[in-house]
C-alpha cells in the first residue's frame, strides 16, 4: 500500500477515533448517568466510530474480505494486530440496523416483551428471554449488551487510543491536505 494512501486512512482513522472517543466521555458524564438519552447518544457515537475505523482496517460489504487483504499494510503500519477487538462489528451492526432486529424479535419472540435502553446489568432481571433485551449496559463493569451477546467497552477504547497515538504521529505527503493545517509540501 503506497504511504500516501496509509496517510489518506491515518487522517480519517483520527477523525473516527475522535467520534468514537468522544461518545466514551460523553457515557461517563453525570448528564448520561442521569439521563439515558445522553447515556444512548455516547453508546452511539462510540460505536459509529469503532465501526468506522473497522472499515477503514478491513472494509465492509460484499468487497470486505479483499479490502481486508489490501489494507493489511495500514493496519501493520498503524500497529493492529491480527484478533483486533475492532474487527468485531456485530453489536454496532446491531445499533445501526435496529430495524432488522425488531422484526428479527418480533419473529422470534413468543411473548413479545421488550427492554431497551437500560442501564442495568441484564441479569438483574428475570423473565425475558435474552432476544428480548435489547440495548443495555451495566455502568460498574462497561459492557454493552444485546440479546445477551456482551461487549466489553474499556479495551475498545484501549485500542482506539493506542491507534490514535500512532496515526497523529503520521504526517501527510505532498499534496494531501490536512484539516487545520492546509496543505504539506
Amino acid at each position: 500500500m503506497d504511504i500516501s494512501l496509509i496517510n489518506v486512512f491515518a487522517q480519517q482513522i483520527i477523525t473516527q477515533a475522535h467520534v468514537a472517543l468522544h461518545g466514551r466521555a460523553i457515557m461517563h458524564t453525570p448528564a448520561a448517568r442521569a439521563n439515558g438519552a445522553e447515556l444512548w447518544l455516547g453508546a452511539q457515537l462510540f460505536l459509529t466510530g469503532s465501526g468506522n475505523i473497522a472499515k477503514a482496517f478491513w472494509g465492509s460489504g460484499r468487497a470486505k474480505g479483499k479490502r481486508a487483504a489490501e489494507r493489511a499494510a495500514l493496519r501493520e503500519a498503524l500497529g493492529v494486530a491480527d484478533g483486533s477487538a475492532l474487527e468485531d462489528v456485530t453489536l454496532r451492526n446491531k445499533f445501526e440496523h435496529f430495524d432488522e432486529a425488531i422484526d428479527e424479535w418480533w419473529g422470534k419472540s413468543t411473548n413479545h416483551n421488550f427492554l431497551d435502553q437500560m442501564a442495568f446489568a441484564p441479569h438483574t432481571v428475570r423473565g425475558l428471554e435474552p432476544i428480548e433485551m435489547f440495548r443495555m449496559y451495566d455502568p460498574e463493569a462497561d459492557v454493552l449488551y444485546f440479546w445477551g451477546e456482551e461487549f466489553p467497552l474499556r479495551h475498545i477504547e484501549r485500542e482506539i487510543r493506542a491507534i490514535l497515538e500512532t496515526a497523529l504521529a503520521f504526517r501527510p505527503g505532498p499534496g494531501i491536505w490536512v484539516l487545520g493545517e492546509g496543505r504539506s509540501e
